[in-house]
Order: C-alpha cells, then structure tokens, then sequence
C-alpha cells in the first residue's frame, strides 16, 4: 500500500513534527501527482501542512502553461498554497551555453529552495522514483562516470530535498492513479529521443527488460545502492590520501601539486579517486568530469618523460612537471562554484563526510566527558544539545541575506559581515561551510555554525544538559 510507505518515509527517513511544512514539486505529471494526492492522504496522520510549487521551464509554450494551470486548480480545489514560476531556459542556453536538462535542473532547484524559504517548509518533496534511479544509473554509466555517478539518487539530499517514492515502480504509480481516477497532464518532450533520458527509458530500459526480464531493473536499482556506499569509503579514502600528498598551496593558490611517485604508491583505484577529488576541489563538482579525463590523468602521471599538459573540463589544467602533478585553474579564473548542499547528516551515530575542501566528522557523548570551554572557544569545534537539532541538518554555502544569531550577542548579524570582519577573501566567502537545521514552520531554517568562524546560540550547552553532539572541521587541502 503506497500511503503505508509514505507515512513509514517520514517516520523513518525523512522525520516531520507536527505542524511541520513539506512543499511539494508537482509538474503535473503522473509521478509528482501521485505524490501530492498520496501526502494528501496521509497529511492529517502525519499532522503537516502541504504547499505546492510548480515551475514552467518555457521549454512548451501553451502546454506548459496548461500544466500551470492544471496543478494551479488541483492546488486551489485542495486549499494548499501555490507557489509558481516560470523561466526561459532555451534563451538562458543561448546566452551562457549548456545543455537544456542541465539548465532546467538549476533552475527548478533554485526556485524550489527559495519556495522553501518563503513556506518555511522542512522538506521539499519531490516525485522521484525507482525507475528514475534505474534511468540516473544508466546514463552515468554510458557517459562515464565512477562510483559516485553509478550510486544514483539518495532517500534524502542534498540539503533539505527527500524522495518518498524512490522505492516505488512506475508502474505501481500509473495503477494507484488508475485506481483512483485521478487525471494527469502527459508532456510530449518526454517522448522526444533528442534527450539522453528518453532515449534510455523509451529504447535502452525496454529492451533490458525483454532480454533479461523485467528482474533487471531490480538488480540495477540494488546496484545502484551499492554504489554508494562504495563511494562513501572510497571519498573518505582518496580524501586522506589527497590530504597527505598535497602540497600546500591554500585555497587561493587555486591549484593542487602532488608527488607522483607517492601517489603511486597506492592502488591503482585509489590513485584514480585520488585524482578525482583534486578535480572536484578545483572545480566545486564532478559534472562534465567523466572517466576519459581521470584516465587522462593517469596517463599522464605514467609518461616516461619528465613533461606534458592537458585540457580539462571547467577550464581546469594538469601538467606534469618532472616529479610532479598539478592540477590548477587558469591564473585570474575565479574559485570555482561551492558545492551544493550536503546530505542529511546522521546524528543518531558517529559519523563523517566531505564538503568541498572540508572535512567534518559528528560524534554523540555526555557532556560530563567534555571540556566545554575548549570547545566553544576553538572556531574548527563545536557541540550543540542532542535533541534540540532538528532534522535535516546539513552543510551548505553562504547565500544573500543569511543571518547569524551569535552565541553571546544579542540580535543577529549578517554572516557576510562576519567573513569580512573575519578577513576572509572575498572570492573565498562562498566556501566557507555553514552547518543548518530546520526549526520547522516556526523557525524555518536556522544557521547553527558558520565553520571555522562562528556558532550560533542555537541548541546552547547548558549545566544541566546530559547528551551533545559534537563537530569538527578541517580542510583537507
């Protein structure tokens, strides 16, 4: 039963308090309308509050606006509030180049975490399902990509996005659909072979299924869970290793040098997610970044002769320089983009991951076995009471009109003001991690930590409290 599932999410996965809001992505389509009606199903139980956005991509002139419309009256006729935008992501793809899922994927994102904030909701919810993951899986596959493409899609993250139905078919949503005579709008650009997903669901997905039975996909999908957690030990790993190897240089150097024949030292999978994550440093993500140019990477760390260079995506350089290999940004190019928001953290364990060039690792103890005032006053630690972070919380970068309440000071202060004050470099302020919860409808999303600067006065360490959670932050290279 797909209510069954919903509710066991948000018990489990992704948890709600009362009152809480949950926004909700509906293109119109069967998945996202399947969604909405099954969190209207389960809303009282769960005892939230549902809003609905929407977005048009301007990819379908009157048929977009026709879904509008449809999820516009849908949202109406169940009272829920409506958030709406639209963009032209065809003139955004001829003013600063890229391909139109990419562009379109940006901007749904932005205008969702910015619906978030005006809803004050925990959690955007969005229609995701198992044959999506299959769909993500194959893709990276065919393009190139290593275990963190292959890993797919995640039950929460980044940041504050969770999908419910990442466990559930196709194919079980279009029978709840037909089941309850609930009407969906069918977008014909999803039959459109020019798109790489498409042509993987209409043509690559079918034919698996008729040569190695409808099984596949299963298998896929468990594969696909594998893969992450593959990833996770191998990016703890290489960041170890990259963190030794690594020469100095500090973020505005804006490159990476490392001694190849440490580097060779290690196994081969290694040295490759060695490499991989020089290349995610400089490049603020691994988009673009494929296989091919890893292996280039090798190649050139495996030339007899002392010398070379080679291209890389998002303007990136290597070169071998004897003994040597750097990787850089081309003198004058900005620090690349930060990364986007981190996964829900799990706090219920001791716990660890990567942001950036940052390296932050979590641990529950009681506060008798801790030395308050070493931590407080250390800018790379911090603890905050046990129960009073509210999930997700998560790391992301700084973003206009952020505001932090600090610990001991009345009122709040810009957290750009606080870089400056701090004399962080300008073009350095958007990698500087800040650690959020979610305080729910009331308080919406609260900064907790600017890392490395500031905490708040959020879940303050009192004489009486019994259990914390404890942070702390390094940067790798």
């Amino acid at each position: 039963m797909l209510e069954q599932r919903i509710l066991e999410f948000f018990q489990r996965v992704g948890p709600v308090r009362p009152d809480d809001a949950l926004l909700i992505a509906v293109s119109g389509g069967p998945d996202s309308i399947a969604l909405l009606h099954l969190l209207l199903a389960v809303s009282d139980t769960l005892a939230v509050r549902l809003e609905v956005a929407h977005i048009d991509h301007g990819l379908r002139d009157a048929d977009g606006e026709a879904d509008a419309a449809f999820v516009s009256e849908l949202a109406e006729r169940e009272g829920l509030a409506f958030h709406r935008s639209r963009v032209n992501v065809p003139e955004l793809r001829d003013h600063g180049g890229g391909s139109l899922e990419a562009l379109a994927r940006r901007e749904r994102y932005r205008f969702l975490d910015e619906a978030r904030g005006v809803a004050g909701a925990r959690w955007i919810v969005t229609g995701h399902t198992a044959d999506d993951q299959v769909e993500t899986l194959l893709m990276n596959l065919l393009r190139g990509a290593g275990p963190r493409g292959l890993g797919g899609m995640l039950p929460t993250g980044p940041g504050a996005r969770c999908r419910p139905l990442l466990g559930t078919w196709r194919a079980e949503i279009m029978e709840y659909l037909q089941t309850h005579g609930i009407a969906y709008r069918t977008d014909a650009t999803n039959q459109d072979l020019a798109f790489t997903r498409n042509l993987i669901r209409h043509r690559l997905v079918p034919f698996l299924e008729k040569e190695f039975g409808s099984s596949v996909l299963r298998t896929l999908a468990r594969e696909s869970q594998l893969m992450n957690s593959l990833d996770d030990f191998l990016s703890l790993e290489s960041d170890r290793i990259l963190k030794e190897l690594a020469q100095p240089s500090g973020l505005s150097g804006g490159e990476i040098r490392l001694n190849i024949p440490k580097l060779t030292q290690h196994h081969p999978l290694m040295q490759r997610s060695v490499l991989r994550a020089g290349l995610m440093d400089l490049a603020g993500g691994l988009e673009e970044i494929t296989l091919s140019h890893v292996d280039d990477l090798v190649d050139l760390t495996q030339r007899k002769t002392g010398t070379g260079s080679l291209d890389l995506p998002h303007g990136l350089l290597a070169r071998r320089e004897y003994e040597d290999l750097v990787l850089c940004r081309p003198s004058g190019q900005d620090v690349a983009s930060p990364p986007p928001p981190s996964d829900p953290l799990d706090l219920s364990a001791p716990g660890e991951l990567r942001w950036g060039r940052f390296h932050l690792k979590w641990k529950r103890t009681a506060t008798s076995d801790l030395d308050l005032d070493q931590w407080e006053n250390d800018p790379d630690r911090s603890c905050f009471v046990d129960a009073a972070t509210v999930p997700p919380v998560y790391l992301r970068s700084i973003q206009p009109g952020d505001r932090l309440q600090p610990l001991g000071m009345e009122g709040s202060q810009k957290v750009s003001d606080l870089l400056i004050n701090r004399k962080v470099a300008r073009h350095l302020r958007t990698w500087v991690p800040i650690l959020c919860d979610n305080g729910g409808s009331e308080d919406g999303e609260r900064i907790l930590w600017v890392v490395g600067q500031r905490r708040s006065r959020h879940a303050p360490v009192e004489p009486e409290t019994s259990q914390v959670v404890l942070f702390e932050a390094e940067t790798i290279v």
